[in-house]
């Protein structure tokens, strides 16, 4: 992510509106900032976004008010970020399962991959044995969300996550959450969080975590102590690698088997309505969706979901609570169907090299 070499450490861990309350916006050049004024209403049931969450943080965390209004008077808007995270409803979204694979099953993330496959090769079979996770679907975590650590983000993570928390993105209270959590992070790592760098919804790192999930799942994996996510690819590993098997991770299940379909059978019928298993193997043998390969267990807990492909028929996997532990880290079927595939392809080209 960034060149510094910082450290996390854990520990447990988020509107009123108001008349009277002014938050300025300071245009200055092309850059806009941020401006909380010195002197707050303490009226109660009169308080402004901004003032409340200082003073959450001050009485729940002993953070400084006076600092933290000083801190937050430096931000600017990221409006790009604003954007990215409220997109237009006339914004095409890839719907077409083979286009959103390319992106990461290309040569360039491959060859990365393999590259970081065996400079890792001792770490990731560690994790797989202390996690339970395969080695092939930490490096495919990895190689989607950041191609092994070259695409972190370029997003000042503290402005962003501050624009997020009190601008209008529908999500205001998880960001907001968020921004307490990364001010955790700066304070128990004694770590400058106005010099980080983050995706544009305030990911960090190698794994790309929420600064939520740094302070629950990320882990001293190379146990050098401290916790690294940021330049230390054994920390990445062995925290995602957490990550799985605290979402739900079944040590030794599959993620998935291909789907067959047979003629007049409907499989929109029995299709993931949430990202949990529902049905069973038999139960949609019964209705005709035969598991192509016969791979899993006939009482294997398993939901359908499709992967569409444009002017072709949508492919189908029968997905295990592994493949939905996947979708914890993004809710996407396609991304997890990703993340598998590009796993799968790197360890079957280290394996014949």
């Amino acid at each position: 992510m960034t060149t510094q070499c910082q450290a996390f450490s854990k520990s447990s861990v988020t509107n009123r509106n108001q008349r009277n309350f002014q938050f300025h916006i300071v245009i200055i050049a092309f850059a806009s900032f941020f401006f909380v004024e010195e002197s707050f209403s303490r009226t109660a049931g009169d308080k402004n976004q901004v003032e409340q969450f200082i003073f959450d943080m001050n009485r729940k965390h002993g953070f400084s008010k006076s600092n933290l209004t000083k801190k937050f008077r430096q931000l600017k808007i990221q409006k790009r970020a604003l954007k990215l995270n409220n997109p237009s409803k006339n914004q095409k979204k890839i719907r077409d399962w083979p286009k959103y694979r390319d992106i990461f099953l290309n040569a360039r993330v491959i060859s990365t991959g393999k590259e970081f496959f065996f400079r890792n090769e001792k770490t990731l079979k560690r994790a797989s044995k202390l996690y339970g996770v395969p080695s092939k679907i930490l490096m495919g975590i990895i190689g989607v969300e950041t191609r092994y650590g070259k695409v972190t983000g370029d997003f000042p993570v503290l402005d962003t996550l501050f624009t997020l928390a009190f601008e209008n993105t529908r999500r205001e209270v998880f960001f907001r959450n968020e921004l307490e959590q990364l001010l955790l992070v700066g304070r128990e790592s004694k770590l400058d969080i106005t010099t980080l760098k983050s995706s544009f919804a305030g990911a960090l790192g190698i794994p790309q975590f929420m600064p939520s999930s740094i302070r629950s799942f990320a882990v001293d994996f190379d146990r050098d102590g401290k916790v690294d996510i940021l330049n230390s690819e054994s920390d990445a590993i062995g925290s995602v690698a957490n990550y799985l098997s605290k979402h739900g991770w079944e040590r030794g299940d599959l993620t998935h088997a291909v789907a067959l379909i047979a003629v007049g059978s409907n499989p929109t019928k029995y299709l993931a309505k949430n990202l949990t298993p529902s049905h069973s193997i038999n139960l949609l043998r019964s209705a005709g969706i035969l598991d192509k390969s016969k791979v899993l267990p006939p009482n294997q807990a398993v939901s359908l979901i499709d992967l569409p492909r444009k002017n072709k028929k949508d492919i189908y996997w029968i997905a295990t609570k592994n493949f939905f532990s996947i979708t914890m880290y993004n809710r996407s079927y396609m991304y997890a169907a990703a993340v598998i595939k590009l796993g799968e392809r790197i360890s079957a080209e280290v394996n014949t090299n």
